[in-house]
Formats: structure tokens, sequence, C-alpha cells
């Protein structure tokens, strides 16, 4: 005989402590509350009712540093390898440490209120850090089916202030920062950046190709990332707008000249000084601008 949806228990297990037990279907589940015993009665009802509507979300006892496992390991499989490990990174360092133990089903609201209003970053990290927990819950419900509802989705998130954006050095200041790599192995490195606004992995990226002389630009196509699990990835910017030719003074295009002919006696295996005709030399196309730091 096909049970009803309507059939379940309540037992006490102690103070404030309850057994649920009801039936869908012809599944049997059992449930752990504590509360009232009006409370746990209210609870049952509501899963008799979702069990009825077709809504019911199994119990289950897996951790939100469990699920979180489980949801990196589906991003992952999308090949964002940049965006998986700031996910993961964001989650281990700033969320697991206080609620990863938490069986996810039973997160409140009011526990990652707290999170929020607790963590001490910038601004836009902590935003970043709503956005991902966030994004994680909505997965358990969308996915993983172990919530019926987000916790995470009534609550306002910590806004990416304007006081976390980064600021522009004035050019006395640049000058200054710049100099103090004077006689490093990192002065070229830091000499460009600081003086075309590239980043880090961009500038990390670029190929001797990249590089036009005559016409006095160097062309940003891709980006040098680093990810914990699968290490140094180039890729292309998010969006063509990323793309871009960068236009350069007569000092960056020296200075460029002058790391290419470094290259040059590389690959000519000329040592420095010695008086070689370079202009038959070519360095690789394919070859990176910054492959390592160099000696002087």
């Amino acid at each position: 005989m096909k049970r009803s949806h309507g059939e379940g228990s309540l037992q006490r297990r102690g103070e404030g402590s309850w057994r649920l037990r009801y039936y869908v279907g012809e599944v049997r589940h059992a449930l752990t509350f504590r509360g009232t015993r009006k409370e746990a009665a209210d609870k049952l009802r509501s899963l008799l009712t979702d069990a009825g509507k077709g809504m019911h979300v199994a119990p289950d006892k897996r951790t939100l540093a469990q699920w979180a496992d489980e949801w990196i390991a589906l991003k992952a499989a999308e090949r964002q390898h940049k965006t998986v490990a700031r996910y993961e990174d964001l989650l281990m360092k700033h969320v697991l440490p206080k609620l990863g133990e938490r069986p996810i089903q039973q997160i409140k609201p009011i526990e990652i209120q707290k999170l929020y209003a607790e963590i001490d970053l910038a601004p836009r990290t902590r935003h970043h850090v709503a956005t991902v927990l966030k994004a994680c819950l909505q997965a358990a419900v969308d996915i993983g089916k172990l919530l019926q509802t987000n916790p995470a989705a009534t609550i306002k998130k910590p806004t990416a202030s304007e006081s976390d954006v980064g600021q522009a050095l004035e050019q006395e200041k640049i000058i200054a920062l710049v100099e103090g790599f004077r006689g490093s192995t990192l002065f070229d490195f830091t000499f460009l950046m600081a003086f075309t606004g590239m980043r880090r992995g961009e500038a990390l990226a670029l190929r001797w190709r990249d590089f036009n002389p005559a016409a006095k630009t160097l062309r940003i196509e891709r980006a040098l990332e680093y990810t914990k699990k699968h290490g140094l990835l180039f890729k292309e910017p998010k969006s063509e707008r990323s793309k871009r030719t960068i236009i350069l003074d007569d000092t960056l295009v020296a200075l460029l000249l002058k790391m290419r002919e470094v290259f040059l006696r590389v690959v000519a295996g000329a040592p420095d000084g010695a008086d070689v005709d370079l202009s038959l030399v070519r360095v690789p196309e394919d070859w990176l601008v910054f492959p390592a730091p160099m000696a002087r």
C-alpha cells in the first residue's frame, strides 16, 4: 500500500530536541530538530506540505565545506581556471573557517549576516566573498538539491565601496617607485608597467611579436595567470576591449630595443660587450619579453 505524504510523527529526544519521522511516497525520512514542540510540529507540517507539492528536499548531513568542495569541482569542469581558483581561495580563507563545519541545511540567514559583518577586508573583497558564497549556496538549491531556498538570498551583500578603487600615483611618485628598482632584475619590468598602465599578467604574457618599434606600439593580446590547480596559463582577455594597442614614447621604445638586444646576443651566443653584427639575428616571435629575471 502506497503511503500518504500526510504520515509523520514527533519523538522527543531530549531537552529541546525532537526526532521528526515522515514519509515521502515509499521513502521514509528522519530529521533531528531543535526547538519547542510547536516549532517541531510546524517544521514537520512544512516538510509534509512540501512533499505534497513535489518540493521536498531530503535531509542531508553534508556540511558547507563538503558542498563547497563539490561545487568547486563542478566549476573546475567548466575550465574557468583562474575564476575557480579565486572562488576557492575566497571560500577557504573567509567563509569555511567560520561556517565550514555547519550542516548546509542548518545554516540560517542571520549566520551569514554575522559573517559579512565580521569580515575584516577591503570593501571590494568583502563584496566578492558575499557574491561567491551566495552563488555556492544557490547551486545547492539548483544543482545539489540540498536546499529549498538560498539562505543568502535575502541578505544584503556588502557594497564594493569606491574607497577600494586603486589610486593613480602622481608623476613624481611613479618615478620614485621605478627608481627604487634601479639595479634590480625587475627594473625593466617595473618601468614598462609603470609607464604603460599594463597589468602584471599582461606584461608577463608579452611576446616580441607584440612590439612594433617602427610604429612605436605594443599590442596587448593575452595575459599570464596563475591557478592553484593548473599552474601558469596564458589566456585571452575576458572582453575584446581588453585587447588594445599601447602607443609608446621614445624612452619606452629605447628600453624595449635595449632588452631585445640582450635577447639577440643570447640567440647569437655573443657575450656582453663583444662587437657583433646583430642585424641578421632574429628573436623568435613567440619568445616572451619577460621569460624570467635575467642577471645583469
